[in-house]
Order: structure tokens, then C-alpha cells, then sequence
């Protein structure tokens, strides 16, 4: 592989400079994360990296490259070895190892970050353990303050991440020998900055100690205020499981936390009782110490940010803003600008009714555990309105066939009780009566997620796709660490599941299955969103994927798409593949998208009867803004709200499933209704600041 190498180097060169043209439309670059076990090879034994060594000394001259300009040569060349995708995996390692003397010798903490997520992502590494070894080496070696404090953020990152996993003794060994540097050099600012570090680690480590003997008494003495009080600090501060932690808190011996707590549990809608919450966690804050004091504050924060936009009286206003203002300078946030005093437009005020209508009949349908369903014993025994016992699906008023009753699909109809949420910008962590259904729901989702695998459902990639999509939403609203890794592990299953050959997907997650148009579509959507979240998106799969939608695309200029590459096209699927294509990065200008787009505005009259086209297609025409949209967006706009169920039985809220194409009962019908419509109110919000743009 090594002979002729600047030959091959050149090669390489404009290989690697076409696949960043390929991929800058579907890929704007990934923070690196951490992918199945399962996915990783292992390291080359000795004697095999001794071999390839050799070779590789002989073809780049390493040992000779003692002088600057050869030494960055050599890098170069290194690192583009190690990004070919023909060089195999014993090789790159060897060109990893080989390259890290050279790094540290030139102090380029940039390449060193690469190195690090390459080796981590590919081979069987400890990945905390890895960045602790390659990160104190080069730290061993730094000889200015500026390089230095730049690697020693990154050692405090990877101090976190030990942390969230309970490595205090790995945590320690890295900041100890950060702290020694720093030192060395007088580097005063990373000083301070590891200091803190350390204080939040030994606070933690005490914590989950506290944690521990505090569980071991309240196996025996549940009432003990002592043992609730740290077992639910230690829930809600460390672990962010505040829904969890708050029972234990309402028990626990801090009289202040304790009536936080309970007023946060006896919440409701009304201003005074939220009032009554942001003002007992403003107290509980006060005499708190540590990281405690300070996600207490974060709570008080986002009770009165939520509360603000609804007080009435003047004097609790002026409070309540002060406190805000007070809290977001100790927080370092940046308050939201104030909300105009214009009234909202009909268009936008209906849009708001109907989705607060469709989430408020999600929230009444979901199961104590957290999860929905699509069928009757999925969603309607949990609702306590008599009026919800009749079948939501019953027999059509002019069939005389029964309407089927759908499976349950419980992963599935959890990711679509919870997406309306996100596209509200509602999250686990949002102040406001409805985070607790967000909660439960996520928490039901991970506690269900295949640990191995990273597998979400019982095997159908079309559940898969949609819990992924709502794992991947959650923890870009959030950022919450505690979704990072599940999130991560089912992109990582949705690469493994894809057909190497075809580059799509079918309904199990079976790499031999050529794929279809359907499954495909809510994989790329996935996909997508975990790369807007910030989560590691194998580029190469995109790439394959665009494979699979070129073999399904038909008419004239390959706007229309098809099922599978033996059927025709259907304005359903047409709507997937141009979304896909959008993902992709292809223009409106392209041939494609113009007549994809006909197509889609062609079928718009029929769209009313099936949901999941208009799901798609409304997508499809909010990205191709002009005057099809305003067309599209008037028309459907006005479908979604007038066809919601209005009535003053428990279907309130919903739409109705029955005679729907691509449905499974009223949780789907209503969430992608839902979705829908937030689509239209995004847009017209949109259009409304653009227009106060001066």
C-alpha cells in the first residue's frame, strides 16, 4: 500500500477534496461521539503494527524528518492516510501512533483532537482512558500558556465525562497531572479552571456516596427525612432526574428544598401556583451551597422565565423580573428579548390552539410508565374521561367493514406522543406543567433501548427510526449528557442496519434487505437529526443512502419516487425521496426539485386523505419558499385546524384515524397532525419577524 506514495498521495488529495463537495450539502461537520462497542475493531497485535511500521518508515522517511517543513509534510501525509477510506484498519492505527510524537513535537492540539476521536471511534478503547493517556502526554510536553490552557479545557471535558459515569479515581489522575503543568508553566487561568473542576468532582463523589448510604436506609426507614433529602439532592442535582427526585425531596429535612418540592408537585396551570413554585425553589436557592445552589438557581430561573409572559399584577411583575434578570447574569444567560405587545394574528393564534389542543390529549392518553400506544390498550385505559371508553377507531358511520384496530407499537407511538413537544420547543428540562410528560417519556424510551445494540423497539426500523428522531430532538434542545449516548448508539444502529449495496433499509434492521423509499425516509430523517444535534453522522452513510434514492427515482428529470426500484411512483413516496434529496443538499433550482415539486402541488387536492403524504410533502414545500408554498400553507393550514376534533368528550384535541392512509390509530394520527400544522405556524412566525426586520 505504501509504494509510490506521492503518487498515491495526490490521488488521495483530490479523492478527499470530491468527497467534501459530495457531502457538504447532507454533513456540516459532527462533535465527536462514541459509537456501539460492538462497531469497534480491534488494535493490530505487535508484530503486525511492527510490519506496517516499517513500511511506512521506509515509504515517508519518518525517522529522517527532523527538520520543521519535513515534519509537517509528514503529518499531512499521515492524516490523509488516515482518512482514505482504503487504508484498513491495522494500518490506521499504525498511521495514528505514527503521527502523535509529531503532534506533541508541533504542539497541534486541532490534529491531536482528531487522532483522539479516530482512535476512539474505531478500535476497542476506553475512550475516557484514551483521551486521559493522549492529552497528558501532549499537555507533558506544551511549552506555552496558550496551548496549554486550550488542551486543558479539553481535559476538563473529558473530566466530565468521567464524572457522568462515576470515574472519580480517573477524573482525579487527570486533573492532577493537568494541575502540575499548569503550575509548572504558571498558566493561571487553567489553574482556576481545574481548581473548580476538582471541587465539582469531589462534591459528586460525595454526593454518590451520600447517595449510596442513604438508599441503604431508606430500604429500612423509607420516612427518614435525612436519607430522602440526599438521596433526592443527589437524583435532581447529579443526575438531572428531577421528576424522580422530587418525592424524596417533599420528605427530605431542608425545610425549603422540602416546600419547593412540594409546591412543585401540587403545581397547577393557574399564575399563582406556578408564582408559588419559582418563588419556593428562589428560597431553596438561597442557603444552598456548591453545584446545588447553582442548578437550584438554574430551576428558579426557568420557573420565572415561564411565568413572566402571564403575571398581571405590577409589583409581582417587577419582582419577578428582577429576580430573572438577577439569576440570568449569575447564570450567564442571556434573557430571551421581551415578547411584543401586538396581538397575535388569527392565523397564528389557531395554529397555537390546535397544537396546545393535540398535546393536552397526548398528555391525558399516556400510561403511568411512561410510554403510549397505538391501539386501545396503549392509550385509551389510562385516560379517566368516561367519554373515552368508546372506540376511537369504531366502525365508520358509512362502512359496513369493522375498521382494524392497529398494533401497539409502543416505542414508536412514545417517540410520536413526545415529537409535538419538541417542535414546541418543549423539553424535559422547560419549566411548565407538560416537562413531566416529556420525562416520563424519555425516560420510558432509554429504559427500553437495547444496551448492546442500541436498538429502540422490538425490531421494526420503522419504530427505530421515529424513537431515534425523538431521542435526537431531546438531546439537541437540551444538550442533556444523559440522552447523548443512547442518542448516539441508535444512529450508530441505523448505520449498521443499512444495505452496504443498495444503501437503503427495510422493515427489519437486516443489512442483506435492499430497503425501501418508506423506512429509508425516517432513517435519513434521523440522521438528520442527530446531526443537527450536534452527534456523530457516518458521512459514508449518506453517501450510500443517496444510492438508494437515485435507484427509486423516476420521471423525466428523477423528481418523482418510487417504493421499491421495480415500482412507480406515488405522490407519498415522492414527497419522502425529494425531502431525503433536500437533506442531501440539492437546490430548488435543480431539474429534480422543480418537477418533484409539480408533482407534489399536482397532488395537493388529494392530500387531505392521507396523512403521512401530508406530513412529507408539507415539509417538502415550507424548504421551497415562494408562491407554491403560500398556496400549500393557506390550504393546508386551514384542513388541520378545521378537521380537529372540537367536542366536549375526552377526543377533544385529537384527529381522527379512521379511513387513513399509513395511520396506526389516534396517538400517530394526532401527533402528525399535530407536527403538521407546526410546520405552517413555524413559517408564518417566521414571516412575521422577517417583516419587522428593519
Amino acid at each position: 500500500m505504501f509504494a509510490g506514495a506521492r503518487h498515491f498521495f495526490q490521488k488521495a488529495c483530490r479523492y478527499f477534496l470530491f468527497l467534501c463537495l459530495l457531502l457538504g450539502g447532507i454533513h456540516g461537520g459532527a462533535v465527536p461521539g462514541q459509537d456501539s462497542s460492538d462497531s469497534r475493531v480491534a488494535i493490530p497485535s505487535a508484530d503486525r503494527q511492527k510490519s506496517i511500521r516499517t513500511q511506512l518508515d521506509e515509504t515517508l522517511g519518518l525517522s529522517k524528518a527532523t527538520n520543521t517543513s519535513k515534519q509537517q509534510q509528514a503529518l499531512r501525509d499521515l492524516m490523509k492516510m488516515a482518512d482514505d477510506p482504503a487504508t484498513s484498519s491495522d494500518e490506521i492505527y499504525v498511521v495514528l501512533q505514527a503521527a502523535l510524537p509529531l503532534i506533541r513535537e508541533k504542539s497541534d492540539l486541532a490534529t491531536l483532537r482528531k487522532c483522539i476521536q479516530k482512535l476512539t471511534e474505531t478500535f476497542k478503547v476506553d475512550p475516557i482512558l484514551e483521551r486521559s493517556k493522549q492529552l497528558e502526554e501532549f499537555i507533558a510536553v506544551c511549552k506555552s500558556t496558550s496551548t496549554l490552557d486550550q488542551a486543558v479545557k479539553d481535559v476538563v471535558a473529558m473530566v466530565e465525562l468521567a464524572n457522568g459515569e462515576k470515574r472519580f479515581g480517573d477524573a482525579k489522575r487527570s486533573l492532577e497531572f493537568a494541575e502540575a503543568a499548569a503550575k509548572k508553566l504558571n498558566a493561571k487561568s487553567s489553574i482556576t479552571l481545574l481548581n473548580s473542576t476538582r471541587g465539582a468532582v469531589e462534591e459528586c463523589e460525595q454526593a454518590f456516596g451520600s447517595q449510596k448510604k442513604a438508599r441503604q436506609t431508606l430500604a429500612t426507614a423509607p420516612a427518614d427525612p435525612q436519607a430522602n433529602f440526599q438521596f433526592g439532592v443527589c437524583l435532581a442535582i447529579f443526575e438531572g432526574e428531577w421528576e424522580q427526585a422530587l418525592p424524596y425531596l417533599a420528605k427530605g429535612s431542608d425545610p425549603k428544598w422540602q416546600a419547593a418540592a412540594k409546591a412543585e408537585l401540587a403545581v397547577t396551570t393557574e399564575v399563582d401556583s406556578r408564582q408559588a413554585v419559582a418563588d419556593a425553589w428562589w428560597e431553596a436557592a438561597q442557603t444552598a451551597k456548591g453545584m446545588a445552589k447553582t442548578e437550584a438557581q438554574r430551576r428558579t430561573y426557568k420557573w420565572y422565565a415561564e411565568l413572566e409572559p402571564d403575571v398581571t399584577s405590577p409589583l409581582v411583575k417587577r419582582r419577578v423580573k428582577d429576580r430573572k434578570t438577577e439569576l440570568a447574569k449569575i447564570l450567564n444567560i442571556k434573557p430571551a428579548p421581551p415578547a411584543s405587545n401586538e396581538s397575535k394574528s388569527l392565523e397564528e393564534s389557531s395554529s397555537a390552539d390546535a397544537t396546545a389542543g393535540a398535546m393536552n390529549w397526548l398528555a391525558r392518553h399516556q400510561n403511568t410508565d411512561g410510554s403510549w400506544g397505538c391501539g386501545p390498550k396503549g392509550f385509551a385505559h389510562q385516560c379517566k374521561d368516561k367519554s373515552c371508553t368508546k372506540p376511537l377507531w369504531k366502525e365508520a358511520e358509512e362502512s359496513k367493514e369493522p375498521v382494524a384496530v392497529p398494533p401497539e407499537y409502543p416505542m414508536a407511538a412514545t417517540a410520536f406522543g413526545l415529537l409535538p413537544y419538541f417542535a414546541a420547543g418543549q423539553t424535559h428540562e422547560t419549566a411548565g406543567t407538560r416537562k413531566g410528560v416529556v420525562s416520563r417519556g424519555l425516560n420510558w424510551m432509554m429504559r427500553n433501548q437495547n444496551t448492546k445494540t442500541g436498538q429502540l423497539g422490538t425490531g421494526s426500523m420503522y419504530e427505530h427510526g421515529l424513537a431515534t428522531i425523538a431521542l435526537c430532538e431531546a438531546y439537541g434542545l437540551s444538550k442533556d449528557r444523559r440522552l447523548q449516548l443512547p442518542a448516539q448508539a441508535a444512529i450508530a444502529f441505523i448505520e449498521d442496519a443499512q444495505n452496504d449495496t443498495s444503501g437503503g433499509w427495510h422493515y427489519s434492521p437486516n443489512p442483506s434487505t435492499v430497503g425501501d423509499t418508506s423506512v429509508v425516509g425516517w432513517q435519513l430523517m434521523a440522521l438528520k437529526s442527530g446531526d443537527m444535534a450536534g452527534l456523530k453522522v457516518n458521512p459514508q452513510t449518506l453517501v450510500k443512502a443517496k444510492l438508494f434514492l437515485k435507484s427509486v427515482a423516476k420521471g423525466k428529470s428523477g423528481g418523482l419516487f418510487s417504493y421499491s426500484p421495480e415500482s412507480g411512483a406515488t405522490p407519498t413516496m415522492s414527497a419522502v425521496g425529494l425531502l431525503c434529496n433536500q437533506y442531501g443538499g440539492m437546490k430548488r433550482t435543480e431539474p429534480a426539485m422543480i418537477e418533484g415539486q409539480a408533482y407534489v402541488m399536482a397532488n395537493l387536492p388529494g392530500a387531505e386523505g392521507n396523512p403521512y403524504f401530508f406530513y412529507y410533502a408539507t415539509q417538502v414545500m415550507h424548504n421551497l419558499p415562494g408562491s407554491e408554498w403560500d398556496t400549500w400553507n393557506r390550504d393546508a393550514r386551514r384542513f388541520l385546524i378545521k378537521s380537529q376534533i372540537k367536542s366536549n368528550d375526552c377526543d377533544n384535541g385529537s384527529w381522527n384515524s379512521v379511513g387513513k392512509g399509513h395511520v396506526a390509530g389516534p396517538v400517530m394520527m394526532t401527533s402528525i397532525s399535530a407536527l403538521s400544522l407546526q410546520i405552517h405556524a413555524a413559517s408564518y412566525m417566521a414571516r412575521e419577524n422577517q417583516a419587522k426586520t428593519p
